[in-house]
């Protein structure tokens, strides 16, 4: 549905009026820092017209790649044509049909045509084993919407880029695959966990992607149990190993990290299968091949 209203009701950055998706959306670094959020398509023209540039305020100094999805943003708008126009009375269009008259049975026939397909991502994620607390932060890490050093720089929090930098390893910026999968000491952690398993290889380079490699693999019962909790339970203990690096400036321990990934996978899928099998913390700490091979 094409929604065309009088030019000043209709938001710059919010509303849908230019493609298939809003600006803030397919600008979000910009929208971030920009000042007027709920500004009026009409009053970004108007600037245009006698300006010959935008002139958007921002909260703070656009870094040099900013820059350039303003000017790219700009170039969007010089070749969309789109100017503000007072012959054309602006009116309510469906393109779900040909006739574009709206009809419950044009609506119902659309909506056959294009069936949603939930993405099987989110079973790894709501039937886990894991904690809820941790399973909304996995849905978070999968979204990409994890709070890291970096959304904060985007959104003007942080004003220095070395105040940015990864808690581990001070090399890059603390983007949520870096600090969750790229940082040369998680990657390590990752090759440690996975050889628990007997698996080698390179993992994915996406967060998103290791999600669907990690699913892909087939286990049955308890080891499927134990295999998706530990996924959750290592990003989750990465997570709070970095928040303790931030707020109380302690150095991590890798290898005690790595036995508290240990603990948290024994204590939800106990809790989870109701085990009654003499399985103690040491066995699954010191003997979790065992474990692993009697599932």
């Amino acid at each position: 549905m094409s929604l065309w209203q009088d030019l000043y009701s209709i938001l710059f950055w919010k509303d849908t009026w230019l493609g298939n998706t809003s600006l803030s959306l397919k600008f979000p670094t910009l929208f971030n820092v920009v000042c007027f959020k709920e500004e009026c398509l009409g009053d970004v023209l108007v600037r245009k017209a006698i300006f010959n540039e935008c002139n958007f305020v921002f909260r703070r100094n656009l870094f040099d790649w900013e820059k350039e999805l303003q000017t790219e943003l700009s170039h969007l708008l010089d070749v969309s044509g789109v100017v503000a126009r007072d012959e054309r009375e602006d009116r309510l269009s469906w393109f779900g049909c040909n006739s574009n008259v709206f009809s419950v049975k044009s609506f119902y026939n659309l909506f056959r045509a294009h069936p949603s397909n939930p993405d099987k991502t989110f079973e790894l994620i709501w039937r886990n084993a894991a904690p809820h607390r941790v399973q909304c932060f996995g849905w978070l890490v999968y979204l990409g919407r994890v709070k890291t050093s970096e959304y904060h720089l985007r959104l003007g929090i942080i004003n220095n880029e070395e105040e940015a930098l990864c808690k581990f390893c001070f090399a890059e910026l603390e983007t949520a695959d870096h600090l969750l999968l790229h940082c040369k000491f998680v990657w390590d952690t990752w090759g440690n966990v996975l050889s628990w398993w007997g698996i080698q290889g390179p993992l994915p380079n996406a967060l998103d992607d290791l999600y669907r490699w990690w699913d892909d693999w087939n286990f049955k019962a308890k080891k499927r149990i134990i295999w998706d909790c530990l996924l959750f339970a290592v990003l989750w203990t990465i997570w709070l190993t970095r928040n303790e690096a931030v707020f109380n400036q302690t150095s991590p321990n890798w290898c005690e990290m790595q036995e508290t990934i240990k603990i948290r996978v024994a204590l939800r899928v106990k809790t989870k299968t109701g085990d009654k099998e003499d399985y103690s913390m040491d066995d699954f700490i010191f003997k979790l091949g065992s474990i692993i091979d009697d599932s």
